[in-house]
């Protein structure tokens, strides 16, 4: 199949309307004869441990078997893809729990290829990258895997081989990541969903950079929960860092700051939901003045929900336009 042809395929099953991903998935039948097919065709092709997961949400499948499909949210559905997982270091024999105890079986850093296929149009990626776990530090550690031994290649190679005998296109990191109005995901109601999204998934993307990331959410004395997550750039100064809090009462909290490749300040925005549905986000500039806040309101009057904008640059600009328009 052409590339061309792919794409045209993706925006059939993943545009706005949702007529041909629903009779599609309508159309499964859940006894696991697909998933054990591909853990025997990964089998043929490599020695190395690995996993198979399709990615249609639990819930989906219980709900057509129950005969309740009417209650599915076609916007709502999880991937037609499924997601392959294999560990490439040398000398693993299995996958043990697939986290902490791989990581330390692999001496800190496990090695791995993920491979993602889609159910309904015959292509597929991959993406090589390492995860580890410091158990003094309580936290992951992911990244890329810039290079691979000569072992590692063949392996990569074998599967690749593999899924090309199966009439499968590889479609490459770029490939993947342009964009298209009439592409839509679960995290992309609004369309303008990236291939990748769309096709294979969207809460899992592609490991293109280093990543560090706390261990389950720490719980203060007032039983708040903290999580947090730190990417960094290529000169291995930080980027982002994003820390969430929930309290007992409900209160959902999001710090994100922004640096730049130099490690200065850029953004800083301050996230906070109430149990009500009401929130409110905060923008600061690199200077740590407020530059505009955004604020979500439910049951405003007649309307379910209204949602304000106040940019700080904005206003000012109109005002300071006024008093000139009135000196003149």
């Amino acid at each position: 199949m052409r590339k061309s042809e792919i794409i045209q395929q993706a925006k059939r099953y993943f545009g706005k309307n949702t007529a041909h991903k629903k009779k599609t998935v309508l159309g499964y039948t859940f006894n696991g004869k697909k998933g054990r097919e591909w853990g025997a065709a990964f089998k043929s092709a490599t020695t190395q441990p690995f996993y198979v997961k399709f990615n249609l949400f639990d819930d989906i499948s219980e709900l057509i078997e129950s005969g309740e499909a009417k209650q599915i949210d076609w916007h709502w559905t999880g991937d037609l893809s499924w997601t392959m997982e294999v560990v490439l270091n040398e000398g693993i024999t299995n996958g043990y729990d697939w986290d902490k105890k791989l990581s330390a079986k692999c001496n800190g850093k496990s090695r791995m290829l993920k491979i993602f296929i889609s159910d309904v149009i015959p292509c597929y990626t991959y993406n090589c990258y390492y995860i580890g776990f410091n158990k003094k530090e309580k936290l992951y550690e992911e990244g890329p895997l810039t290079t691979l031994t000569g072992r590692e290649q063949k392996i990569v190679q074998n599967i690749a081989d593999m899924l090309n005998s199966k009439g499968l296109v590889y479609v490459d990191e770029r490939f993947c990541e342009k964009r298209y109005e009439e592409l839509y995901s679960d995290c992309n109601k609004k369309g303008n969903a990236s291939f990748f999204e769309a096709v294979f998934t969207d809460v899992h993307p592609l490991v293109k950079e280093v990543k560090r990331f706390s261990d389950y959410p720490n719980v203060d004395k007032k039983g708040t929960t903290l999580s947090w997550i730190e990417t960094y750039h290529k000169n291995g100064k930080l980027k982002q860092r994003t820390e969430h809090r929930h309290t007992t009462d409900n209160i959902s909290c999001t710090d994100e700051t922004r640096f730049n490749e130099r490690g200065v300040l850029q953004e800083r925005v301050e996230i906070k939901r109430l149990p009500n549905g009401d929130s409110y986000e905060i923008y600061f500039n690199s200077k740590g003045q407020i530059a505009k806040v955004e604020v979500i309101r439910g049951q405003l009057g007649r309307k379910k929900r209204g949602q304000f904008t106040f940019d700080v640059d904005e206003a000012y600009q109109k005002w300071e336009n006024g008093w000139k328009e009135q000196e003149g």
